[in-house]
Parts: structure tokens; sequence; C-alpha cells
């Protein structure tokens, strides 16, 4: 199994990225497809972009092809007329500007039949949407279109928005302020994951007993933080090597999603063996296989979004709708599915506290009841909330309070599991068995009375 699956994740990890702005490669007319998608670029209402190519190598063939930079509105019929040129002459016959007299109105241009360059500067009239760029296998022909299968040509072509800032020229519009809040993000983790490890080492003379040892509770939750900062230091690199050549490096890209995956499940993993009252209330794990299960199901649900979000991106970058991968069935049942864990770690929850005596403990149980309703509820209500918003803002809002939540889930876990108080809660230390610490809270309460009396 593992080398079948092996090459499959390697796959994904080096497909490339449909977000690039820089574009250097090759065109071969082949005759199986009428367009070829290069990549999508955000462009803010009323804003500038820069689009400068080089076609070089041409074939010197009277069929050229046409390359294309075409709002969301246009491209959404050009989609569906994809199979013939004729087809698509009626939809871009207002667009075509072979001479590029008129920059501002340049979207359509002939290329391929010889060396050229061309630097148009596109002013957006239309609302904040993608633009596309593309090649259109078809040549002008009188007053038609006709199929080009036998134009090849090497292309070097660039986009660029109209900010002064050389950094972020190469950022499309939806993807602008993402250096900034990977580099945050990584930093917080970075802070909590140190005083996570430096409150459990034999370092500081106060914390009684010396020779308590972090419980596998502790060490299992510690992987999570360390994934967050190794996802978040991955994209925060490709985005930084962006940001200097347009292109970066996609599989760090991908890989530091996936980690980032990882740490989400191991901090679900924490939370339903919270839920379950596990070294709080009970040393044993309740219905040990429906655990498993529901927690693999979480798994399966996220491995399906993260390939639906990566092959959708790369392997079908041209389809009608830029989606969000929230906003597709695979992020629907993802989406379904927490709201049906959160039910599921309520209920236990419920059963803990209704075997919990010791009032500290129960008054966790009840803040972690209140947590887990923000923080498996605020993903599906942010997304509802986003189909009032521009699909351009979809990305940061969603990358930048996924993971607010996620450093405050350590964040409250790294607390919690403090050793310096962590006994008041959990029974991590052998020699403290739950008699014993729910007779030290009793005697403690019965003395508190009998001084205020």
């Amino acid at each position: 199994m593992l080398r079948t699956l092996l090459p499959n994740v390697c796959f994904l990890l080096l497909l490339p990225s449909v977000e690039q702005t820089v574009l250097d490669g090759s065109y071969h007319g082949t005759g199986t497809g009428v367009i070829q998608y290069l990549t999508k670029f955000g462009v803010k209402e009323g804003s500038k972009v820069h689009l400068s190519g080089t076609i070089s190598g041409a074939n010197n063939s009277s069929a050229a092809v046409l390359c294309a930079f075409v709002p969301q509105m246009l491209w959404d019929q050009l989609f569906h007329n994809l199979t013939q040129c004729d087809s698509l002459a009626f939809v871009l016959s207002s667009y075509l500007d072979n001479s590029c007299k008129t920059k501002d109105s340049c979207f359509v241009k002939s290329v391929g039949a010889e060396n050229t360059s061309f630097y148009p500067f596109l002013t957006s009239p239309y609302k904040t949407i993608y633009w596309h760029l593309i090649f259109i296998a078809c040549h002008t022909n009188s007053s038609t279109l006709a199929a080009s299968n036998d134009a090849t040509f090497t292309y070097s072509i660039r986009l660029e928005n109209d900010l002064s800032t050389v950094f972020y020229k190469q950022f499309s519009y939806d993807l602008m302020g993402i250096v900034i809040i990977t580099m945050c993000s990584t930093g917080v983790a970075s802070i909590l994951f140190l005083f996570h490890v430096a409150v459990h080492l034999p370092l500081f003379k106060c914390w009684k007993p010396p020779s308590t040892k972090m419980h596998l509770l502790v060490r299992v939750y510690t992987l999570s933080p360390f994934l967050l900062i190794a996802s978040q230091a991955l994209q925060f690199a490709h985005w930084m090597i962006f940001a200097t050549d347009g292109v970066g490096v996609p599989s760090l890209d991908h890989l530091g999603f996936a980690l980032g995956g990882l740490s989400t499940w191991i901090l679900v993993l924490v939370f339903v063996l919270l839920s379950k009252g596990w070294q709080m209330t009970t040393r044993v794990i309740r219905r040990m296989l429906l655990t498993l299960l529901v927690w693999g199901l979480y798994i399966i649900v996220s491995i399906t979004l993260f390939v639906w979000s990566v092959v959708s991106e790369v392997v079908f970058p041209y389809m009608a709708s830029p989606l969000h991968p929230y906003n597709s069935y695979e992020g629907w049942v993802y989406l379904s599915y927490r709201v049906l864990l959160l039910l599921y770690l309520l209920y236990e929850l419920w059963h803990s506290y209704q075997q919990e005596n010791n009032p500290i403990v129960m008054n966790v149980y009840r803040f972690f009841a209140v947590w887990f309703v923000v923080w498996f509820g605020y993903l599906p209500l942010t997304v509802a909330l986003l189909y009032a918003v521009n699909l351009l803002e979809w990305t940061r809002v969603i990358l930048s309070t996924s993971l607010f939540f996620d450093l405050a889930a350590n964040f409250i876990l790294i607390i919690l599991f403090c050793p310096f108080w962590s006994d008041y809660y959990f029974q991590f230390n052998s020699h403290l068995n739950i008699i014993d610490r729910h007779t030290r809270y009793t005697i403690l309460s019965l003395s508190e009375k009998s001084v205020a009396l």
C-alpha cells in the first residue's frame, strides 16, 4: 500500500502552481484542444495590470494562435464554447485587436506567426474579478476564426500589478498580504512551541515533583504546534521566493498545506480524547473503536479536500468558476463533518461531565464545550458569510481566520498542559490517583469554609 500511496503523494507535491505570474514555456499545436490555459490573475476594480511577453522560435506559419487575457465574464462564455474555433468567433468578435493600436483594449493578440514582443498596459473596468491568460488554437480568417494546429513557438510572459512596491508586484489581488499572514503565524507558533517545550524541561526548580516526565497525551499534542510551524515556514518560504521570481517553489506550498493538515489531525485527536475525559476523569478511553472511527473519518474527508484543492487548481484550472476548495462538494462534505464531529464531542463531554465531581474539572468541561462550538463552528460560519463577499477575498479571509483559531487552540492547550498547574485538571502523575486528588480538593474546600465561619 505504501508503494502505491507514495508516488501519488509525490505527484501532488510536485504539481506546478496555477498562481505563477512569470511563465516560460513552449507551445506545440497538436490539434487536441482549442484552448491552452496558462494562469489566472486577480485584478482589483479600477486598477491596472502590466502584461508583457516575448514570442520566439516561431515556425513562420501563417496559421498563428491567439494569446488572450480575458476577464471572468468572457472566460465563462469561452468555457462553454471550447470545441471549435467558429463557436468562439462570436464570443471574441468585440475583443479582437490584432494590431494592438489601443493598449488599454489589447486583450487578444495573434502570436506565433513570427517572433514578436508585446507590452500592453491593461485597465480593468470591471469589478474585482479574475482575469485568465490563455492560448487559443485559432487564427483570424476574414471575419471568422479557423483552427491553427501547426503553430510552434516558445514564450516568456510576465504579469504584474500596478503597485509601486516592487516586492508585491508579482502578486495577484487575492494573494495580497499572504506573506505577512504566513510570517506572523510562523512567529506566533514558534513562540508558543518554544514556551511549551521550555516549561517541560527540568530547569525550573519550582516544578514539583522534578522527576515527572511529559505524559503521552502531551507528547502527542506537541507534534501539532511543531507541524504548524513547519507548515507556515514552508509556505512563507514559497511566497518569499514567489515575490522575487513570480513562480516560487510550489512543492513547498503543497507540502506546507499537507503538514498543516497533519497538525489539525493531531489537534482533533487531542480534542476527542479530552472530550472523553481521558486523564481527567478516567484513565480508560471509552469506546476505543468508535473513537478511532470518528477520527479516521475526519482524516479521510480532510485528505479528500486536500487532493481536490491541489488537483482542481493545477489539473483543472480552466473551470468556468474559480471555486475555492470550500465552495465545492468536497468542501461541503468536510464542513458538514466538522459539524457532526462537534455534536459527537459535545455528547462525550456531557457524558464525562456527568461522571465528574471535582468542580475545577467540571469547569474545564464547561469551557471545552464552549470552545468546541467556537473552533468547529467558525469555519462553516465563515464560509457561509463569505458568499456575500467577493470571491477574491476568500483566500485571505479563510487563511487568516483558520490560522487565528488554530493558534488560539494551541495557546489554550499549551496553557492547560503546563506542568505548574496541570495536576489540578489531569492525572498525569502516577503518584496522584483520582481518589487522592478529589480528597485533596475536598479537604481544601472544607478548610476554606471553616476559615469563613
